[in-house]
């Protein structure tokens, strides 16, 4: 159970990392656009 439930903490923290990396792109887009 241990280590299924560390399997999901790594899959959820993976996709928080690909959503985080979504953000700051598009803010990064923001930042870029706006000049």
């Amino acid at each position: 159970m241990t280590r299924r439930l560390k399997m999901f903490d790594y899959i959820y923290f993976f996709i928080l990392a690909i959503a985080l990396g979504k953000t700051l792109g598009s803010l990064f887009h923001w930042l870029v656009y706006i000049p």
